[in-house]
């Protein structure tokens, strides 16, 4: 029996050599390369100032009077029921020398740009909401909440 059993391990063991050997060799397939990261698409967040006009500041003008009067309070211009008077941070975005919203002065000369074409322009767009939702900010430091409400409001609207 002792023959019988180193016979047939002996048998077994050329077997598995003869099996291996026949077998092609594993490989792994590597996997494929990742897709391309696609570029980025730069929007350029500034307002268009194609088309824009002068306005020189006289005594008892506010930003907000100044947009409505160029923007009109209804019709063509009015976005989301708001009145235009609200867009007057696209005038201190045009105008680089109005430090602070509250502070213009006579003599002082502001550009007034072509709201229409803003509208129409995504990253203005995005210029004009982040200017909206700062002044905000301001006016509900300033203890003026209604103006501060309207102002996110169309914000949000853009």
């Amino acid at each position: 029996m002792k023959k019988f059993t180193i016979g047939f391990m002996v048998l077994l063991a050329g077997m598995m050599l003869a099996a291996c050997a026949g077998a092609p060799p594993v490989t792994e397939t590597p996997p494929p390369p990742p897709p391309p990261v696609p570029e980025p698409v730069a929007v350029v967040l500034e307002i268009d100032l194609a088309g824009s006009r002068q306005y020189t500041v006289v005594s008892g003008d506010v930003l907000s009077g100044i947009a409505r009067r160029f923007y009109g309070s209804a019709g063509a211009l009015q976005h989301a029921g708001r009145q235009n008077g609200f867009f007057y941070p696209t005038i201190i975005l045009a105008t680089p020398e109005i430090t602070d919203q509250d502070l213009i002065f006579p003599g002082m000369v502001l550009t007034i740009p072509e709201l229409r074409r803003n509208l129409e322009n995504p990253g203005a767009v995005q210029a004009i909401k982040g200017a909206l939702l700062e002044a905000a900010d301001v006016n509900q430091r300033r203890n003026r909440p209604l103006d501060a409400e309207g102002l996110r409001r169309l914000a949000n609207s853009l």
